[in-house]
């Protein structure tokens, strides 16, 4: 039996005998924590709340002990700005020892491969990639000041990362078609922007029998088409991603990162966390295929928020159950993101739109933080 979330604020100290993983997205910008039994922090990604203020920053300081260590790895599932965001602030705050990115041995790095690129004329898309090229610059910087290298990963038999009975693998992208990828960017620039989501970095988390998936935003389809690399691809290589004790939903719920291979079956109990992207109106809360469909094969979706932007979000009452014809209602009435009626006063800070998952090594959820501003979407 899935237990009811809990108040983030009752949580005052961590459990170090078990996983937590907290996925922040206050409305654009996603990032991902997750504290290791014992000691130790990997991140994933990053997102800004409506304050400006590094979501994964006010994350690892308010639940890092003392005796913690460092952040030991800090990854960027792909360069989109809205994974990127909080970088710049991230880095020099919380010292990673290790930072790993897409890439493989004989092809250019994202790093170089934006520094040298024009800058688009249109002012959006300038916007956008100043973000995606200050975090670069920040981890140019934080390669002269350790004199370490950020590391390109792609999918390998071997683990990124192994620490205290917790193994991280790469799944995507497969280094033949990232090499070619980020060859063909050195030419075309802006495929970094355009197909960069098929060629987010895929993490699969194990402690003990548990599984923990971090998709990015890798898609199935595009413009419905199937693509490759994409789901259609993976779950040929890892056939029992259905298996999971939880999922960050990939691409914020969007109906092309929907696989059914992964999702339609396996334990009873898990947890599915999606993060929204209000520009691009995701998750969808109206159309059959976003995410009703999530509900419809999980009956319970965990949202960091609504899809609306940060400066929008509000508290929700506990424990914050809405149901999805609710939702589905809002939208209508407000098309740029409705809100339920169960919401009080605005909300702004880092730790408003999160959910925090605490796992044992069984297989099992333990208990369910959420922060004031995140939603359980049920279908009843």
């Amino acid at each position: 039996m899935m237990p009811l979330p809990d108040d983030l604020g009752t949580l005052h100290a961590l459990d170090r005998d078990h996983l937590h993983v907290f996925v922040v997205g206050p409305g654009r910008g996603e990032g991902i924590a997750i504290a290791l039994p014992r000691s130790g922090w990997v991140l994933l990604d990053g997102a800004t709340s409506a304050d400006r203020k590094s979501c994964l920053v006010a994350t690892v300081e308010k639940w890092r002990a003392s005796t913690d260590e460092p952040v030991e790895l800090c990854v960027l599932s792909h360069p989109h700005d809205d994974h990127i965001d909080g970088f710049v602030e991230m880095l020099p705050a919380l010292k990673p020892q290790r930072i790993a990115l897409a890439g493989c041995d004989g092809a250019p790095k994202y790093v170089d491969i934006l520094t040298n690129a024009s800058s688009p004329s249109n002012t959006d898309d300038l916007q956008k990639a100043s973000k995606v090229r200050a975090a670069f610059a920040a981890i140019r910087l934080w390669e002269d000041q350790t004199t370490r290298r950020a590391e390109g990963i792609h999918r390998s038999a071997t683990a990124v990362f192994s620490k205290d009975r917790v193994a991280i693998e790469v799944l995507s992208p497969p280094d033949d078609a990232l090499k070619s990828y980020l060859d063909a960017c050195v030419t075309t620039p802006t495929k970094v922007k355009s197909e960069a989501n098929r060629y987010s970095i895929v993490l699969r988390v194990t402690f003990g029998t548990t599984t923990v998936v971090l998709p990015g935003d890798l898609p199935a389809t595009v413009g419905g088409v199937s693509v490759t690399p994409g789901w259609n691809e993976l779950v040929t290589y890892a056939t029992n991603l259905h298996d999971h004790t939880m999922m960050k939903v990939a691409h914020h719920g969007s109906a092309e990162a929907f696989h059914a291979s992964a999702m339609t079956s396996g334990p009873p109990d898990r947890a599915w966390v999606v993060t929204p992207f209000n520009s691009a109106k995701l998750p969808r809360v109206a159309d059959a295929d976003g995410l009703p469909q999530l509900v419809a094969a999980r009956q319970e979706v965990l949202m960091t928020a609504m899809p609306a932007s940060k400066s929008a979000q509000s508290a929700t009452q506990m424990p914050g159950f809405v149901k999805l014809a609710d939702l589905k209602s809002s939208a209508a009435r407000r098309p740029g993101g409705g809100v339920p009626t169960t919401v009080t006063a605005p909300t702004k800070g880092p730790l408003d739109c999160v959910w925090c998952i605490k796992l044992n090594d069984k297989g099992d959820v333990v208990a369910r933080y959420r922060g004031v501003a995140a939603l359980a979407v049920r279908g009843r």
